[in-house]
């Protein structure tokens, strides 16, 4: 039986990976191939872990105010 924990770090390796093989290798892979296109842009490579980075920190922000 697959545990809540263990099902939080199997996603959180999937994701990583995910963003590792979106950051690393896609430069190095033509765009006319079929593998690029499974990324999204890549402008959200850096706008969503920014997002996820300061939405906690917005969170903490207006509770402690």
């Amino acid at each position: 039986m697959v545990t809540g924990t263990e099902q939080v770090v199997g996603l959180s390796l999937i994701i990583l990976t995910y963003h590792t093989a979106w950051m690393a290798l896609l430069p190095f892979i033509d765009s006319w191939q079929v593998f690029p296109k499974h990324f999204l842009p890549r402008a959200y490579a850096v706008a969503i872990p920014e997002v996820a980075g300061l939405l906690p920190l917005l969170f903490v922000g207006v509770f402690i105010t």
